[in-house]
């Protein structure tokens, strides 16, 4: 997640129009020390921490970057791993960029499931459904 918005700043610096400078200005504190942060991770770590070239960074940036509505879903794996928190702020950081919260067609969708999230019965999923279910 961070490659992915150091590309984006990388984009904004060389062409600008990428980052809802308003929307980060109205919306948000702490641009200048995310983007510092960002500036200072060196692309070799970046990507030996994540498995990905700077090419698939900047592929995914470019359609990132490209779209005008972005909803970013993720699942339980995320919030249950011993870095959750952590990538679940790099998440909200990525959609603040471009201003992709609090708009139609936007925002995030932590796909969590209902209370009974480890089971699906509750909602009449089971592995011999009833006739009238099916």
């Amino acid at each position: 997640l961070q490659g992915l918005m150091k590309r984006l700043l990388e984009l904004e610096a060389a062409a600008g129009g990428v980052l809802d400078h308003d929307f980060i200005a109205a919306h948000t504190e702490g641009f200048a020390a995310l983007a510092a942060e960002l500036a200072a991770r060196p692309w070799d770590a970046l990507c030996a921490d994540s498995g990905l070239t700077r090419e698939e960074f900047d592929t995914a940036a470019r359609v990132y970057a490209a779209a005008p509505t972005v909803i970013v879903a993720y699942g339980m794996g995320v919030t249950q791993h011993r870095h959750g928190t952590t990538a679940v702020h790099q998440l909200a950081n990525l959609l603040l960029l471009r201003g992709q919260l609090g708009r139609p067609g936007a925002g995030i969708c932590p796909v969590r499931g209902h209370s009974n999230v480890q089971g699906d019965r509750t909602v009449g999923i089971n592995e011999r459904p009833p006739a009238a279910f099916l």
